[in-house]
Formats: C-alpha cells, sequence, structure tokens
C-alpha cells in the first residue's frame, strides 16, 4: 500500500488510542429489556451486535413517532453505559507521543467513534490527547454512525480534505468496511477486537499498534 499524498489520518477511539472497559453485555440487556416493553420481542434478533439489532428493530416499525422515540432511549441507554466505564479509561501506550509526532509532520487528526461525543471527549481529555486530536465525529452527530461511510465522509470535510488524502485506522473489521465504502486507505492495528486472521481474511494490511505507523511515512 503507497502512503503518498496522505494528509490527514482518521482513527477510530477505544482499542485503537485508548483502552476501555464498556460493558457491551449490560448494554445490551438493557436495550433488549427496553424493546421487550413496548412489546417489540418478536422483531428483536439477540444474535445480531448491539447497532444491529436496533437497526433491524427500527426498520420493522412503521409508526414514525415511534422510530423516534426508540432511537432516543436506546441512545441514551448506549450513553449512560459508556459514560460509566469513563474512570477505566486509559491510553494505550504509545499512542500520545504517536500523534505528537505525526503532527510535527504536518498530518491532520481525526478520530470518528461510534461511542457518543460526551464519552469521546472526556476519554480524549482523561488520556491527554484532546488537543492533539483536529476533528471529531461521534455517534450523536450523524443520523448513520460507521459503518456508514457517511460518518467518515463527514469527518473528511471537516478536516478540510478528500478521500485520496486519508488513512484509517481501526481496531476492528467495521472500521475496514467502513473505510472500503467511503474510499479511504485502511490499516488495521491489534490492539482491540480484531485478531490478524480477522483482518487477513478482508485483505487488510495490519500492524501491532498506532505506535508503528510513523515508520510507515519515513
Amino acid at each position: 500500500m503507497k502512503l503518498t499524498n496522505i494528509k490527514g489520518i482518521i482513527f477510530d477511539l477505544d482499542g485503537t488510542l485508548i483502552k476501555s472497559n464498556i460493558n457491551f453485555l449490560e448494554m445490551r440487556r438493557r436495550i433488549i429489556n427496553y424493546l421487550k416493553s413496548l412489546k417489540l420481542d418478536s422483531r428483536i434478533d439477540a444474535s445480531n451486535s448491539i447497532p444491529e439489532l436496533i437497526e433491524s428493530v427500527i426498520n420493522k416499525v412503521e409508526d414514525e413517532e415511534l422510530r423516534r422515540k426508540i432511537l432516543k432511549k436506546t441512545n441514551k441507554l448506549m450513553n449512560d453505559v459508556e459514560l460509566k466505564s469513563l474512570t477505566s479509561v486509559s491510553q494505550i501506550k504509545g499512542v500520545e507521543q504517536t500523534l505528537k509526532t505525526l503532527k510535527d509532520k504536518g498530518f491532520k487528526i481525526g478520530v470518528l467513534t461510534r461511542s457518543c461525543r460526551e464519552y469521546a471527549l472526556k476519554s480524549l481529555e482523561k488520556t491527554c490527547l484532546k488537543n492533539l486530536v483536529d476533528c471529531l465525529i461521534a455517534r450523536d452527530d450523524v443520523d448513520e454512525p460507521k459503518p456508514n461511510p457517511a460518518s467518515a465522509l463527514k469527518l473528511i470535510e471537516k478536516m478540510k480534505l478528500t478521500p485520496k488524502e486519508v488513512l484509517m485506522i481501526g481496531d476492528h473489521v467495521l472500521d475496514a468496511l467502513c473505510a472500503e465504502k467511503a474510499e479511504l486507505k485502511f490499516i488495521g492495528v491489534l490492539t482491540g477486537f480484531s485478531s490478524r486472521k480477522d483482518f487477513k481474511k478482508i485483505g487488510c494490511k495490519v500492524i501491532k499498534n498506532v505506535g508503528d505507523l510513523p515508520l510507515l511515512f519515513k
């Protein structure tokens, strides 16, 4: 992969820049219990990821007011669980120095996350990374968060760049899918959810962690 003409780098947050312990089991339980309280049991596919679960239910609800109500409530439930985990947030080793190095080289730094904005900002502040990030797009900044490419394209627009000038870095194959749909170059890191094998299955270049990134631009 040639990284010529790259002027900006978009990073995922959890598992890429920071370590976090968001209790996704609790999040799933709260969301399913809420949907059951609306008598939507038959529309719940518990095997789906949390975003897919919510989307699949929403798509089967015809009443627009109910759809908005579900989105608002499930977002609040996700926000509550995310914010509850802030006490456990920490910087992945080497990330701060890497971002400083990249900024010194002239790269613009963006963060694209499925977490809520409040959690993202507080996490970046707690890990001393906030001042190194030029632009942020969180779940509540867009109608359809990643892997929908609209979120990445909105961030690129905020960075005042074009897709051809941006590299995306993430720890999940969903990050790779988002990058592909937005026509961005992508590199996976092994500090979070997906394994080397997972990334290789979809043909992604992989590095061990964000700290290895500056070596690719020498």
